[in-house]
């Protein structure tokens, strides 16, 4: 079995907070705003949602809310964050045979990405928020390239590929393509119709093969 390394940029776990929580409590303060401000998020996407609702919600002064978080959006890239701390682990998971072929290759990482995208439908719902904002887009797209640079290494070690340049970058295409793809079969919750979800493997997989094959 052939592991693809994950290991994502370095980014302080304690971004948006103004301070990490020390004791039980505190900690189940900061998880319940977390939990509360996503879903929130996805009751209305694009709504308004201020510090006193959040403290609403979970039951708790908002000066106890202010006391970890700066604001609302500081909050939100909290969840990010650990959202993004599964995605690394999931990839980091997912294997390969040895000399798996292309398609086999893309079974794994496409079952890797449903079973995060299932797991997590919070991530599918902050992604597709207003809250979603550039910083976290480029949290994102550092461990999605780290990802794909370990992925050509390995496809190459496995002479799954020919090589040519540019590889990683037309991974990343449609790797992006992918992404969106599932997300969208997603969109409306996390039990998806397994006719759309065949779907989109088999544009994945068809478009990776095309790439595989072409010169660079």
């Amino acid at each position: 079995m052939t592991r693809v390394g994950v290991v994502g940029p370095v980014v302080d776990r304690t971004a948006g907070m103004r301070k990490e929580p020390k004791q039980a409590r505190s900690r189940a303060r900061v998880d319940a705003a977390v939990a509360a401000v996503v879903e929130m998020i996805g009751e209305r996407p694009d709504r308004s949602i201020a510090a006193a609702d959040v403290a609403a919600r979970i039951g708790i002064p908002v000066g106890s809310l202010y006391e970890y978080f700066e604001d609302v959006p500081a909050i939100v890239d909290t969840a990010v964050l650990r959202m993004l701390d599964r995605h690394d682990e999931v990839l980091r998971d997912a294997g390969l045979r040895h000399g798996a072929t292309i398609p086999e290759f893309i079974d794994v990482l496409f079952d890797a990405y449903l079973r995060l995208y299932t797991e997590q439908p919070a991530f599918v719902v902050v992604r597709n928020s207003s809250f979603w904002n550039e910083q976290h887009r480029l949290w994102l797209v550092e461990r999605v390239e780290v990802f794909l640079a370990d992925l050509t290494s390995t496809l190459w070690r496995e002479n799954a590929l020919g090589g040519g340049a540019g590889l990683d970058r037309r991974f990343g295409l449609i790797f992006s393509a992918a992404d969106a793809m599932l997300q969208r079969v997603l969109r409306e919750g996390p039990k998806p119709d397994p006719v759309l979800v065949a779907d989109a493997r088999a544009v994945v997989k068809f478009m990776f093969e095309r790439v595989a094959d072409s010169p660079s």
